[in-house]
């Protein structure tokens, strides 16, 4: 239950603060000059505990935002309990606390609670009415701490392999500065070198050359801010398998734009799997509903279409790549990403403001 409410939190632009105590979960909303805040707090796992000790776990949370400045916390406790008795006497002295019972899956408003709470009572009402279902794609959901700054607590939260695709390339560029034509000659990716002597391997090796600084600097500064989250959505299996075989894909249409304008010229650059990255997270965008993370559909799709108005007006660039990429990483999300749940999400996503 605890998962449910904690997917239709996220689902509403709620982020989950990082907590100390296994009981006690919260997630918060940042408004402008105040902060809501809706604390979970399971009584069932804490043995013994009384409403001291409960009043206590609520003033921690709301001091945290203090000491972060937010002057105005608005704080609502959902308090689960399997004993209705004792969660009442929890919280009979608290004019801003709801209560769920477990067993029964029902919500229970005090006289003196408020009846609604920024629009979550029905998304919560929603969530109960429903069977608790197993979550076939477990991911560790993101911890912020009280300034909204997120928290790494896991390994398979780190962007471990975008930070290794980011270091090979700026490894490629410093063999490109070292040796200079040699390398170009030999690691580009040249659709009559491949045609005619099978050098298959330049469609990987020109993955991680580049022209010059400003050409690194402006595919590294995007997969730096795009591979990040969409390796924290896929994993790093998957993130990988996606943007190398994007990169390949882009490779194959770069080629095949040169075979039919029988064009010599070389192509460097990481930007073919780039733009895969840039589909993928379009792809993961319209599975949650637009947000993922700080971004939006209208604010990923204005990046791609920017992206690729300054390559169609500029020249030396490898517009066939870069289309090529966003249409492959679309097309591999769509097999790589597994959502938590699919239509259950929408429907509690939908419900927290009725």
């Amino acid at each position: 239950m605890d998962q449910q409410l904690g997917d239709l939190f996220r689902g509403a632009g709620y982020k989950k603060l990082h907590t100390e105590a296994a009981a006690v979960s919260a997630y918060f909303l940042a408004e402008t000059g105040y902060v809501n805040v809706v604390m979970l707090y399971d009584a069932d796992l804490i043995e013994g505990a009384d409403a001291s000790y409960y009043r206590e776990q609520a003033q921690r949370i709301t001091w945290r935002f203090h000491d972060a400045g937010q002057a105005e916390v608005h704080l609502l406790t959902l308090l689960l309990t399997s004993d209705l008795q004792k969660g009442r006497e929890l919280v009979k002295d608290d004019s801003h606390a709801w209560i769920i019972d477990k067993r029964q899956r029902a919500l229970e408003i005090p006289p003196d609670a408020p009846e609604n709470f920024y629009g979550i009572r029905g998304g919560i009402e929603m969530v109960l009415s429903r069977p608790e279902t197993v979550n076939s794609y477990p991911e560790t959901p993101l911890e912020y701490d009280a300034n909204g700054r997120r928290c790494i607590r896991s390994i398979n939260q780190r962007p471990l392999v975008n930070h290794g695709l980011l270091i090979l390339n700026l490894m490629g560029y410093a063999l490109c500065i070292l040796f200079v034509s040699a390398m170009y000659e030999w690691g580009d990716l040249r659709y009559i070198r491949v045609r005619d002597f099978g050098e298959w391997y330049r469609i990987f090796t020109s993955m991680f050359l580049h022209a010059d600084v400003q050409h690194l600097a402006g595919n590294m500064m995007m997969l730096l801010f795009l591979g990040d989250i969409l390796e924290r959505a896929l994993g790093h299996i998957r993130y990988f398998l996606l943007y190398m075989a994007g990169g390949v894909l882009s490779a194959f249409v770069s080629m095949y734009a040169a075979f039919l304008t029988n064009d010599p010229i070389g192509s460097v650059g990481a930007s073919g799997a780039i733009f895969a990255v840039c589909g993928g997270i379009l792809w993961v965008l319209l599975r949650n509903h637009g947000k993922l993370e700080m971004l939006t559909t209208k604010k990923t799709l204005f990046l791609i279409a920017y992206s690729l108005y300054f390559g169609f007006t500029s020249k030396n660039v490898d517009n066939a790549a870069h289309v090529g990429g966003a249409v492959a990483g679309f097309l591999l999300a769509i097999l790589l990403y597994h959502k938590k749940r699919s239509g259950k999400n929408k429907r509690e996503g939908e419900g927290i403001g009725s």
